[in-house]
């Protein structure tokens, strides 16, 4: 009896998705039981097994491949003095919303920053100023790329320091 719950929990961890009449009629056919499902939903219920929404996963996805594979976003951002000034308020019908604020741009930094899922920031850059197209590759080449990978991996094997 023990032996056919757990046939009957394998069978649900492999294929999830299955009827409680495939499950009825594979353990009749491989097992000589005759189980009706309720008995079978009983049983999967007191194992510890839900009903969730089914995660497609690609067939064709290979496991060695996929941890060779190391996903980096990069995002830019930028400050200066009227970074923190809000754009929306209240006022009566008619009337401006106003605010006295600091209008003149002092000095601006921008920081751009590399962050791996697994990994966390694996590198980033702080100036005075904006990013300029050479700069960003500068940033891609010394930071990124040769940034050490506590995965072993190298991210990137071939960034053009020339635009076409």
């Amino acid at each position: 009896m023990r032996k056919d719950c757990d046939y009957l929990i394998q069978l649900a961890k492999h294929k999830p998705t299955l009827f409680f009449d495939k499950y009825s009629w594979r353990l009749e056919i491989f097992r000589h039981l005759p189980v009706h499902i309720s008995t079978i939903h009983q049983t999967l219920r007191q194992a510890g097994l839900s009903i969730k929404h089914v995660q497609k996963l690609a067939s064709e996805r290979d496991p060695l491949k996929r941890a060779d594979f190391c996903l980096i976003s990069i995002d830019e951002v930028s400050k200066d003095d009227r970074t923190y000034a809000r754009l929306w308020g209240r006022s009566k019908e008619g009337d401006r919303a106003e605010e006295h604020n600091l209008f003149v741009r002092k000095r601006r930094f921008t920081m751009c920053t590399g962050m791996a899922l697994d990994e966390g920031i694996v590198s980033s850059r702080v100036l005075e100023g904006s990013f300029t197209h050479e700069r960003f590759m500068e940033f891609l080449c010394d930071d990124v790329v040769r940034s050490p990978s506590p995965l072993g991996v190298r991210i990137l094997t071939h960034i053009p320091l020339e635009t076409p």
